[in-house]
């Protein structure tokens, strides 16, 4: 059976995926290098954003 946790968990999964299908965008020429740097940095910025928050609300969680 799979399991996101094997990967790094679902949001680590979901960057990976638009990472890739923006990486083939870049090379099949639908997208140019400036716009692959800036969507790369959303969606890093996003899952680091989302992991941030998913642990202040872990530890408001754990302190009550």
């Amino acid at each position: 059976m799979f399991s996101f946790r094997s990967i790094g968990g679902r949001k680590f999964f979901l960057a990976i995926i638009t990472i890739l299908l923006v990486s083939i965008f870049l090379i099949i020429g639908k997208v140019d290098y400036p716009q692959w740097i800036r969507c790369v940095t959303w969606i890093f910025g996003s899952y680091m954003v989302g992991n941030g928050f998913a642990a202040i609300g872990n530890s408001r969680r754990g302190s009550k």
